[in-house]
This record gives structure tokens, C-alpha cells and sequence, in this order.
């Protein structure tokens, strides 16, 4: 399912929510009916077991890969296969396979409830953990005088960034870029380069280099 066809699909369920939600005002709204009428003990002990059976009532997973697959009729001319459905956590994970051969094969995210369809979904709790030991090691590194030269462009470059984590940018020196002085001044004869103290090390190119050398230890 391509994500053009998911697009559709999110505006598709957006319209069906605002309709219900516009058709149960209008219910409620609605001159001489029983809920304009103040309710009894017993209508409100009713009404509150309804909503603690509705908020348990959740739908299965055959349910939800049925509501994709009708979604997807309705955002697009083609029709699509559940590949599989996974429950995770808060989220319903629903692999499709759609579109003329060779099909596409898609992941969409649905929330336990059934209500929400989503592009991705991010463990909040694992994310904070992930920025707090890339920021950590990265800092580690400053602190032990660690400089990385790089060059924006350069795929080799931003493959050690990716690999030293999200805070890389603490111990970066853009050679390319406003440290291309730098860069000039310490002889950086290509990158991505490592100094310590001051000086190039010709042999610091990997993650283990740079914790033996500094005592810093990234997470894996």
C-alpha cells in the first residue's frame, strides 16, 4: 500500500469520526428527546457501566484487518491481502500487501481501541533512553577533547555520525562548512577524521577506537 493510498485512508477515517461526532450532537441536541431531561440515579449507573464495558470492549485483531482492508477499498481501486496482524503493546501492527504485482508490502499502525490509524509509532520510554545515552557518550567524548572532522556531503562522513548517535554534532568539526579553517590548520587530509589532544590519529576510524582511547561507552 503506498503512502499516498494511506493518506487517503487517514482522511477517510478522520471524515467517518467527525460524521459520528457531528450525528451524536445533533442526537443530543435534539428539542423534547429524554436528553435534554435531567437523568435519574438509575440512568446514570446504566450510562456509567455502558462506558466501563465500551472501554474494555476492544475490538480483536481479525476486526481491525477487516476495517483496514475495507479503508483501503475505499481510498483506492485496488484491493488488499492481511499479510499478518501483530498486537504490540498499545498497537495493532497490520501488514498489507496491495497494488498490481509486484505488490507493495506496508506496515499500518492501529491503536488497541480501533479508533486510530497512525504512520508510525515510537516507544516513548525506549526514545528517551536512546537520547540520553547518545547524548551521554557524545558529551563523554568533548570531555575527553575528541574532534570529528567531516564533510556534509560525504557518505563516509555522515556513516560515522549515524554510528556515534544523535549528538554527534557535540564533537563535529564541518570541514566543508564553518571548520574548514579548522580543518586547514590541522592538516585533515580527508574524512571522516579523528583527534585527540590535539592531534590526527590515523588509526581512529570505529566506535571501539574511541571508547579504548576515551573510557567512554556507548549503549548498545
Amino acid at each position: 500500500m503506498v503512502g499516498g493510498v494511506q493518506h487517503r485512508m487517514l482522511l477517510v477515517m478522520g471524515i467517518i469520526a467527525l460524521m459520528t461526532t457531528a450525528c451524536s450532537q445533533k442526537r443530543q441536541a435534539a428539542p423534547g428527546t429524554t436528553a435534554n431531561k435531567p437523568a435519574s440515579d438509575g440512568e446514570v449507573a446504566a450510562k456509567k457501566g455502558n462506558a466501563e464495558v465500551k472501554k474494555t470492549d476492544r475490538p480483536s485483531a481479525s476486526q481491525i484487518a477487516a476495517r483496514l482492508r475495507l479503508l483501503h477499498e475505499a481510498a483506492s481501486d485496488s484491493s488488499a491481502d492481511i499479510v499478518g496482524v501483530t498486537v504490540d503493546k498499545e498497537v495493532f501492527r497490520v501488514t498489507l500487501a496491495g497494488g498490481e504485482p509486484p505488490r507493495r508490502v506496508d506496515t499500518a499502525i492501529v491503536s488497541r481501541s480501533g479508533d486510530f490509524l497512525m504512520k508510525n509509532a515510537v516507544d516513548l520510554r525506549q526514545e528517551l533512553h536512546r537520547m540520553a545515552t547518545d547524548k551521554r557518550f557524545a558529551t563523554c567524548l568533548r570531555k575527553a577533547g575528541i574532534q570529528l572532522f567531516v564533510q556534509r556531503g560525504d557518505a563516509r562522513s555522515r556513516a560515522m555520525m549515524r554510528r556515534i548517535g544523535r549528538f554527534a554534532d557535540l564533537i563535529a568539526v564541518d570541514c566543508s562548512g564553518r571548520g574548514k579553517e579548522q580543518c586547514q590548520k590541522m592538516a585533515v587530509g580527508g574524512t571522516p577524521a579523528i583527534s585527540l589532544g590535539g592531534s590526527i590519529r590515523p588509526d581512529a576510524n570505529s566506535i571501539e577506537w574511541l571508547e579504548s582511547a576515551t573510557g567512554c561507552k556507548l549503549a548498545r
